[in-house]
């Protein structure tokens, strides 16, 4: 995302309208600013996953139901994020963006999908039962 100069270029004209006295630099700093915030975001969030998925994996059934959540809840930020991170004036299907956070919508939803289903919670009882 911070390679995007139009993403953050849209996010420095929303500073500048919210207080019309900032100057375009300052704008532009506090828009990188957002866009290195949300990045740190996603890395924190990527990183709690992948905890989760190593105890998951170890046969811990509260880790399987807090990626289930998880997913279920990165699944709806992300399709609220579409609004604020879509191009306008770029059409759905070829907005890099959008496509993007629809996948990653998408894999959030079929891997809680897949943790839900019968034959996870199968694995999980043999795995418990030979740990």
């Amino acid at each position: 995302m911070r390679s995007q100069p139009t993403l953050r270029d849209r996010f420095a004209q929303d500073v500048i309208a919210a207080d019309p006295t900032a100057t375009l630099g300052t704008a532009q700093d506090a828009a990188s600013v957002l866009v290195w915030i949300v990045v740190a975001g996603l890395a924190l969030v990527w990183l709690v996953h992948l905890v989760l998925v190593v105890r998951t994996a170890g046969g811990h059934g509260a880790a399987r139901w807090a990626l289930v959540i998880l997913g279920l809840l990165g699944a709806a930020t992300v399709l609220l994020l579409q609004d604020v991170l879509a191009d306008p004036a770029v059409s759905p299907l070829r907005d890099l963006n959008r496509i993007a956070l629809a996948a990653q919508a998408l894999l959030a939803l079929s891997g809680s999908a897949l943790l839900l289903s019968r034959s996870a919670g199968r694995w999980f009882r043999e795995l418990r039962r030979r740990g």
